[in-house]
């Protein structure tokens, strides 16, 4: 309905009775999906009890960025009062930008963040549309409480929209939700080692954990894991139509296993049960083991070689298909299909 610019429902015919009666329905789960539709009425704004609110699902909906619903999109953000969901423990959306920030900066306790990539290509709908994203992966780097940005490239206003979203968001999640478990974050967020560090250090409690980055050297990424010592899923996203994307493809399947089964088996990732470098290698680790030696060999000369790190200790390797990680949030929850059961 939103791309073909179609109205797709009146709340008035849901909620107009409990508006008259100035009564705010309880509800604990709220999911919004593809919603389309005219303000009515301020009312709107006290329909739902927000102290009761506890997940909060939005999906292609207020999303500003399309010239087909802005307008009907921003009635809701000008007339709609900033009411503050204090108990939220779990927030999944599909757009981020200040107004999300700034909504995380003033409550504490959210213990399940999904910013969700996965976006049906409008293009295909909509080849007239005037809307942009960079085609490169952004850089950010904040602070814990005052955050800054760098983009690679030539920014555009766009890159630093998106930069500056970026920046905000982690701001947030680092100073008010140290609280948070599961941790989903676009992928066109590309941290640098610096801020990944920082996520790391001021959110112990992480066990599943979404995130781009340029891959940090070996010893920061087990420092990076050694604060984590909750952390079971680890999922390294990758845009698509990026550089970084490009050089994934470019390497062969057996050697992302090879180099996943001699670094993980240290103390340090222990706990990881999951890793991917993207979705297309997505691995379920196993125990430590020693490989038996071949008739002669002997390890006390083979220094730092190829056949020294085959030679163990390695971490048992499983590659497995996207599709069967249906229990894991971090790869269940990236979808914009709708879902009429709450998980």
């Amino acid at each position: 309905m939103r791309d073909s610019g179609e109205e797709s429902t009146n709340l008035l015919t849901i909620f107009g009775r409990c508006m008259a009666a100035r009564y705010a329905v309880p509800l604990k789960r709220l999911a919004v999906y593809n919603l389309y539709t005219r303000f009515h009425s301020e009312a709107f704004n006290d329909v739902v009890d927000h102290i009761t609110q506890t997940e909060v699902t939005v999906i292609n909906s207020l999303d500003s960025s399309d010239p087909m619903t802005v307008f009907l999109d921003n009635v809701w953000k000008v007339n709609h009062r900033k009411h503050i969901p204090v108990n939220l423990k779990m927030l999944r959306v599909d757009n981020v930008d200040s107004e999300g920030a700034a909504m995380l900066s003033r409550f504490s306790g959210l213990e399940r963040l999904y910013l969700v990539s996965k976006r049906p290509n409008k293009h295909l709908f909509k080849a007239h549309s005037a809307a942009t994203v960079p085609s490169t992966p952004l850089a950010v780097t904040p602070g814990a409480t005052n955050s800054t940005e760098s983009c690679n490239g030539t920014p555009t206003a766009t890159d630093h929209t998106l930069c500056s979203s970026a920046s905000d968001y982690l701001a947030a999640i680092q100073t008010h939700h140290r609280t948070i478990r599961h941790l989903l974050l676009s992928d066109r967020w590309q941290l640098s080692d610096d801020a990944f560090f920082k996520l790391c250090q001021s959110c112990p409690n992480l066990e599943q954990l979404g995130l781009s980055c340029l891959m940090p050297p070996l010893e920061s990424l087990r420092q990076f894991m050694a604060m984590l010592p909750k952390l079971w899923a680890l999922r390294f996203l990758v845009a698509p139509n990026t550089d970084l994307a490009d050089k994934m493809a470019s390497i062969d399947t057996e050697m992302h296993k090879f180099a996943v089964a001699t670094e993980f088996w240290r103390p340090e990732y222990r706990n990881l049960k999951y890793v991917s470098m993207d979705d297309r290698h997505v691995y379920k680790l196993g125990e430590v083991y020693f490989p038996p030696k071949a008739d002669g060999e002997s390890s006390n000369d083979m220094g730092n070689t190829m056949n020294a790190r085959r030679s163990g200790p390695i971490r048992r390797v499983d590659e497995i298909n996207i599709e069967d990680m249906e229990h894991v949030e971090i790869w269940a929850m990236d979808t914009t299909e709708f879902d009429p059961a709450f998980p």
